[in-house]
């Protein structure tokens, strides 16, 4: 397990030393560099999650082990992270329990690999997908920007607009989210065909609408 954790971070070092010296030579096309990414965070990945754990399935081994089961629980509670990886790779296990052979199947095991905080890790048989969930600032601040572009699409698209008309926008000032329209102004306005984005304190015959659990009006119109 030890002898893993160094090999793997050996190629995180080695792949982040590959990668500054690519950008000392432009014969090297730039996708090399997308590529040299990629391969640094999957080795990231698997030195952060190179941890799973086994418990049984007991649904599966309930009626095959029968008085066995607790005793091949106590086993897989004492697997090694070699033990789970020749599992998963054989398909299965041979133990000894109470001097008799059992046979251990992948299908009758679960195996999960464990998460740190602000990841959320999935895998399937010997593949390991680990994604960062953290919410930054300017990501939740991007997320409510879309939400905004999309339900102004919807207006006007109710309300008959063609492709290319361009609209006015009135939104009231509700402070939890001016911040993030502001930051984004320049997409947003690229997206709805709007000149700018006016904060008023409340639109005059404004249409309600939520952006990710918060509700403010917007007045939409045609551009003459």
């Amino acid at each position: 397990m030890l002898r893993k954790r160094i090999l793997y971070f050996g190629l995180i070092v080695f792949t982040i030393i590959i990668g500054l010296l690519s950008r000392h030579f432009t014969a090297i096309p730039l996708f090399i560099g997308d590529i040299l990414w990629a391969t640094m965070v999957y080795f990231v990945v698997r030195f952060l999650f190179i941890s799973k754990k086994i418990k049984p399935n007991f649904v599966a081994l309930g009626k095959k082990l029968g008085p066995k089961m607790k005793a091949v629980s106590a086993a897989l509670a004492n697997f090694t992270q070699d033990d789970i990886v020749k599992l998963e790779k054989e398909g299965q296990y041979n133990l000894s329990i109470d001097g008799e052979p059992v046979i251990l199947q992948v299908n009758e095991v679960e195996i999960s690999s464990e998460d740190i905080p602000g990841w959320t890790v999935a895998n399937k048989g010997s593949l390991t997908i680990a994604l960062d969930i953290t919410l930054t600032p300017d990501l939740e601040a991007e997320g409510n920007a879309r939400e905004f572009v999309n339900r102004i699409q919807k207006i006007r698209k109710d309300n008959g607009y063609d492709l290319t008309d361009r609209i006015l926008v009135k939104v009231a000032d509700v402070p939890s989210l001016k911040d993030s329209l502001t930051q984004f102004n320049e997409y947003i306005c690229a997206e709805i065909l709007a000149d700018s984005i006016e904060f008023v304190a409340e639109p005059a015959n404004g249409i309600e609408i939520e952006v990710n659990d918060i509700l403010l009006k917007v007045f939409v119109t045609k551009k003459a």
